[in-house]
């Protein structure tokens, strides 16, 4: 329904999982998932095993459990089928094309921009992005050239540099890292917010 509580979809949904960018991801009574406008027109249509939103993308999994990219009007993002996809930023999306294989990145034509190998990589912002290779954490530009290398090894997830200068990366606690790959705060933290406002909020980790 809209915001003065009028129905806009017919009811005909097991579930609405989320809207994103204007867009509804459903699931239909045999529980396929599909993508929708707030008015019910079929966006990508309910074939899929899952779908989630990655970043201003939509990733769908297929059957074979191939993973499928979709951009907001239901186009597909490229030819290839990735094995994972991380979170688009700043019009890079981190793909694994297959599964244990090194990450590179794609445009939003699906063409890879940086070739695959890295361990690890991340959404980028401020046309910069943490990354992981041979074990050492990277900060790299849009070409993948190494700009910066922070001291922290090896990291499971990071987020992308918010309009602050700053990402977090970490495994089980997390570090505040700047473009410049100082880093701001140590592998401290349980928790950090707000990276695209001046004042930076994080979360202490509990003490052993």
């Amino acid at each position: 329904m809209d915001r003065q509580g009028k129905v806009t979809i017919t009811p005909r949904f097991a579930s609405a999982v989320s809207v994103v960018d204007d867009r509804v991801i459903g699931i239909d009574t045999k529980y396929r998932w599909g993508v929708y406008t707030p008015r019910g027109d079929v966006v990508v249509a309910s074939e899929y095993h899952g779908i989630g939103a990655c970043g201003a993308l939509f990733l769908a999994t297929r059957k074979d459990h191939a993973k499928v990219l979709f951009d907001r009007d239901g186009r597909t993002i490229g030819k290839t089928r990735f094995a994972n996809v991380g979170t688009e930023g700043d019009g890079l999306v981190p793909v694994q094309a297959k599964a244990d294989g090194p990450w590179g990145y794609v445009d939003l034509r699906g063409e890879m921009v940086i070739a695959p190998r890295f361990t690890g990589a991340f959404a980028f912002g401020r046309d910069h992005a943490l990354a992981v290779e041979n074990g050492a954490l990277l900060v790299i530009d849009r070409s993948g050239k190494e700009t910066a290398r922070p001291r922290l090894g090896d990291v499971e997830r990071a987020s992308a540099f918010g309009k602050s200068g700053l990402a977090w990366a970490g495994e089980e606690t997390s570090a505040v890292v700047a473009l410049d790959g100082r880093i701001v705060v140590p592998n401290l933290l349980q928790g950090v917010d707000r990276l695209d406002e001046p004042i930076v909020w994080i979360r202490y980790a509990e003490p052993d």
